[in-house]
């Protein structure tokens, strides 16, 4: 079973602030040719580093997905737009970023969705095998499970949060996404694009004495305040908290490098999970 790979029609760029370093970026996407994957190049760095989008070159989990060169170059948050490119199918791409960070845009992946969907898809001559597991792989931390079971079908995500703020609570959702590319971008633009990451009020100075979350505002996540309510005026769905992890695993399981079907469960995971998780379906893919 198999596709054609994709890359994007045209160059486009977007632009906005990073949700950690509060500096503004502008990020250019380009067409790339087949068999090349995707690399994100720091334009602003003498000798442009290349990171390609693998595994093997995340250097962080910490409050968002960072890889980094053999050099030590380094470009964080890619986890929202890897997500769009699973969504929708885009195999080859290189992303020019004159910042060590992504723009966070609106906090969700719709605004880069969009950009490629107006930019348009183009298919291209070489092929893509989709895979399958031959045997389940987990990963445990604490109380948080994640685990990969082979399906032959289609990839399967499901994922349960449970949270003590009481307009969270305990959230179940999952989805399955067909290897057919045009049902797999409606279900990804209807069901998880637009769920924006999530932030507790209780934590922002915290974050910040780290050096996280210069640029976070309403503008940008999701947050959760002190009396238990929600700060921003409302929720783009009752369950986007669950629906935004969907959309951090969807995007951190695109560093596996290969298409592949499965069933994930995911039980109070994280990106750290995630990527352990993604390293052991890399290691045992029938290549």
């Amino acid at each position: 079973m198999g596709r054609k790979q994709r890359t994007i029609a045209q160059e486009i760029s977007i632009s906005g602030i990073g949700l950690h370093s509060g500096k503004r970026v502008s990020t250019r996407l380009c067409p790339a040719s087949p068999n090349i994957g995707v690399i994100f190049i720091r334009s602003d760095l003498e000798d442009s580093p290349k990171i390609r989008a693998i595994v093997e070159r995340v250097a962080s989990t910490e409050r968002s997905t960072d890889l980094a060169s053999s050099n030590g170059a380094r470009i964080r948050g890619v986890e929202h737009l890897l997500a769009v490119l699973n969504g929708l199918s885009i195999d080859n791409l290189l992303i020019y970023s004159d910042s060590i960070e992504l723009p966070a845009m609106d906090g969700s992946a719709l605004p880069f969705a969009e950009l490629i969907s107006r930019a348009g898809i183009e298919e291209q001559e070489a092929e893509v095998e989709i895979l399958s597991l031959s045997s389940p792989v987990w990963s445990v931390r604490g109380d948080s499970y994640i685990v990969a079971l082979p399906d032959s079908t289609e990839l399967k995500l499901s994922y349960l949060i449970d949270f003590t703020h009481p307009a969270i609570g305990t959230q179940f959702r999952e989805i399955s996404l067909t290897p057919e590319v045009e049902v797999k971008r409606e279900l990804f633009f209807d069901e998880i694009a637009g769920a924006r990451t999530i932030g507790f009020e209780g934590e922002v100075e915290i974050l910040r004495s780290r050096g996280l979350a210069l640029g976070g505002s309403l503008d940008n996540a999701l947050v959760f305040g002190k009396d238990g309510g929600v700060l921003n005026p409302s929720l783009r769905f009752s369950d986007e908290p669950v629906r935004h992890k969907l959309l951090d695993l969807l995007g951190d399981l695109y560093l596996v490098g290969y298409n592949f079907n499965a069933h994930i469960i995911a039980i109070k995971a994280s990106h750290f999970l995630h990527i352990e998780l993604a390293k052991k379906i890399r290691s045992i893919l029938p290549l």
